[in-house]
């Protein structure tokens, strides 16, 4: 019989083998590419330095626009709405500002530009009162209102006292009194105390005087419209000098030291050789501290009360250290905080030790 034939199948498809292509490494940032941290720090002060100086340009832009304006009500608004937008741009820089160190004059410029738009305003909004009183017509008569109540006139040496008087309290109001206790001045905590204690009540009761005496001179139709526009700004100005000085004292946590008289001591003197070591003595004394006393209060306490002479006597570059609590625990740590003090009190410990009968099995092997 005839062979069968059967049909060849076709030879698979030659597939080439999947070769990985190796991408070539990025080249390298040149030098003049990177970023340089001193250019990025110039460019943030240069763009604050900017920012700051408009806003003083339109400060002064809105005083010169406005200063030979006849006053109205409807200007008396938009300057009241210009003097709001102003300040809290001004306060929104300062806060910017409060971060480079050397822009603390500009700052300080800044900020006293937000008490001059607020004496302009304070000077518009009397000349429009004034304008308007000047300005308004009698009431018809056959309304039968009352006679508007008329100021009682006042004898010149009445007048005199009373202008005496102003003059007294708006002395007690004086800048060479109140010294610059913002954020960033350079004031020690000894003055802050005495400022808060004593300088600050006496400013509050001058203030009270001032508006008191105020009152009265401008119940005279012929009073000084700019001796009472000037008491009024001293006014303000030392109301905002003991808001900053409040501020200052509680973040110098000046306020805490009042308290220490409460707190309870649980540690004693630290002396060197002794069994407790320097790192258990300062942390048991600044948990003390904490909360309760200012940095200034801490290294006083700490140099005064908690130290043994054999080191506040024996040490010239400690005792310069009496006023800094940072570098008095620096200082300490360094010196007896090492391996070879803390060694010594560990074996000195070791030696004090008792053994233990060996028929205490427990006491032996702990021993």
């Amino acid at each position: 019989p005839p062979a069968i034939q059967v049909p060849r199948l076709a030879d698979p498809p030659v597939v080439d083998p999947v070769i990985p292509v190796q991408q070539p490494p990025p080249p390298p940032v040149p030098q003049a590419l990177r970023p340089d941290p001193e250019q990025a720090r110039r460019i943030i002060v240069n763009k604050l330095q900017r920012e700051a100086k408009n806003i003083m340009a339109e400060c002064q832009e809105l005083c010169d626009i406005y200063g030979g304006t006849k006053v109205s009500a409807g200007i008396v608004d938009i300057v009241k709405q210009e003097v709001t937008r102003l300040g809290n741009a001004i306060l929104n820089c300062d806060v910017n500002l409060a971060d480079y160190p050397e822009l603390d004059n500009l700052s300080n410029t800044l900020v006293s530009w937000r008490s001059r738009i607020k004496v302009f305003l304070t000077k518009m909004v009397l000349d429009c009162e004034a304008s308007q009183q000047a300005a308004a017509p009698p009431p018809p008569v056959y309304q039968q209102q009352p006679e508007p109540r008329r100021r009682r006139e006042v004898s010149p040496d009445t007048m005199e006292r009373i202008h005496r008087d102003l003059v007294f309290a708006m002395d007690s109001l004086n800048e060479r009194n109140m010294p610059d206790v913002s954020v960033g001045a350079d004031v020690n905590n000894s003055v802050l105390r005495d400022l808060y204690d004593v300088t600050m009540p006496q400013t509050n009761q001058a203030i009270n005087d001032c508006r008191k005496a105020l009152i009265i001179y401008t119940s005279s139709p012929n009073y000084d419209r700019e001796l009472a526009r000037e008491a009024q700004a001293r006014c303000e100005n030392a109301n905002q000098w003991a808001k900053d000085l409040v501020s200052r004292h509680r973040q110098q946590k000046l306020h805490l030291e009042k308290n220490v008289k409460h707190r309870e001591v649980t540690f004693t003197a630290f002396k060197p050789g002794s069994d407790v070591s320097i790192y258990q003595f300062m942390s048991g004394f600044e948990s003390w501290a904490e909360g309760y006393l200012s940095e200034e209060h801490k290294a006083d306490i700490l140099y005064n009360k908690y130290l043994d002479k054999t080191i506040t006597e024996s040490y010239a570059d400690f005792t310069s250290l009496k006023d800094d609590f940072a570098g008095m625990k620096e200082w300490l740590v360094k010196k007896y905080g090492s391996v070879v003090p803390m060694a010594h009190n560990y074996v000195k410990a070791i030696k004090k030790l008792v053994a233990p009968s060996e028929t205490d099995k427990a006491a032996t092997a702990h021993y």
